[in-house]
């Protein structure tokens, strides 16, 4: 049974008790709370690289029994819940929301601001997944309108023909609002990992135009720069990027 299927919203952003676990452990590493445990030299970054998760097997371990008590005690919530015969908790059939679990992390020092590339690549995946629902969903529906939604259940239609509906129901769309068309684009925030790449990029052009990062008026002088080219950005938001600058740093260099 999939147990995964018990969950709300197509169990869209849960997750099991066990790979919770190896997740939070996994961003812990990255963000330095679980040290001296080295970096495998050829690792990519995946947070579901073999190598990685067995050199963190015992630390996933224990974070795995902390959830379990948490879930058993109620001060996380499951929204889905098993046991086996001797009552224990089944963590592969356990699901937790991702609020709840972050709220949880929250409650013990491990706050959003700690987190690293693990959990913002699982919540980018997720988001990946629910546009993918709805593209199911505006498929389905497009297909009903067309009056062939039984047959596309029970036909399994591939990829090319779910695309011509798709096309047609979005033509029917424009020709009866030709502003239909215009859709807004959505811009994802930064990875941590990628915004303290910038945040170094930043420092290194400070330096070359000797400018203290963390000095006064370097914010000031980097608004007239971006004056210069046509895109202005004041300098209270220059001040707190560069503010986070000594932490990049310190961040890249561990």
């Amino acid at each position: 049974m999939n147990y995964l299927e018990w969950c709300p919203d197509f169990g869209v952003f849960h997750i099991n008790v066990r790979e919770a676990a190896e997740l939070v452990v996994l961003d812990m590493w990255q963000s330095g709370w679980i040290q001296d445990i080295d970096e495998p030299e050829e690792w990519d970054g995946s947070q579901g690289d073999c190598e990685v998760l067995a050199m963190l097997e015992e630390d996933v371990a224990v974070f795995e029994a902390r959830l379990l008590a948490a879930v058993d005690s109620g001060r996380l919530k499951a929204a889905v819940l098993r046991r086996d015969f001797h009552e224990r908790i089944v963590s592969g059939d356990t699901y937790v929301s991702y609020g709840d679990l972050d709220d949880w992390l929250h409650g013990r020092g491990y706050g959003q601001e700690d987190h690293n590339d693990a959990i913002s690549e699982w919540l980018d995946n997720e988001a990946d997944i629910v546009e993918k629902v709805i593209q199911e969903v505006a498929y389905l529906r497009a297909a009903k309108r067309a009056g062939r939604l039984r047959e596309t259940i029970s036909g399994d239609p591939d990829a090319a023909y779910k695309a011509t509906i798709l096309e047609n129901q979005r033509l029917k769309d424009l020709l009866a609002n030709p502003k239909a068309d215009q859709q807004a684009k959505v811009d994802r925030p930064l990875r941590i990992r990628q915004r303290r790449t910038l945040l170094t990029v930043i420092a290194a052009l400070c330096q070359s135009h000797k400018l203290d990062s963390q000095g006064r008026g370097t914010a000031q002088r980097i608004m007239e720069m971006t004056d210069a080219i046509g895109a202005h950005v004041d300098d209270g938001t220059i001040a707190n990027l560069l503010r986070e600058i000594p932490d990049a740093l310190e961040s890249r260099k561990k």
